[in-house]
């Protein structure tokens, strides 16, 4: 039942953290939102920032052609492509690069 604002009392009790986001973002959305950069993220866990980050990516990567990608990446492109070409550096095989990775974050 909703008060004189239209703002839900319901209350949550479930600890799965997908359904308190969900609840969270429905009871945020119905009291504090008029446009997505209203959402009160500060109200999250660190826990609920990232799944809600998650659901967005997969939400964005389902039609990867609708994203335009920046000019800048061409320019990048085409300088790593030179560098290659002029021997300036070379291909890494995918499983070696991630193991680099994975090193120099320890």
């Amino acid at each position: 039942m909703g008060n004189r604002q239209g703002v839900s009392r319901e209350k949550h009790t479930s600890t799965n953290p997908a359904e308190l986001l969900a609840f969270k973002w429905k009871t945020a959305k119905m009291a504090f939102m008029s446009t997505a950069s209203d959402f009160p993220l500060e109200n999250l866990t660190l826990a609920e920032k990232l799944l809600l980050m998650e659901r967005l990516w997969g939400e964005l990567s389902r039609r990867p052609s609708e994203i335009p990608s920046p000019d800048w990446h061409g320019d990048i492109l085409v300088e790593r492509a030179k560098a290659v070409q002029e021997g300036r550096t070379e291909f890494q095989d995918w499983e070696a690069a991630k193991q680099r990775l994975r090193d120099r974050s320890k």
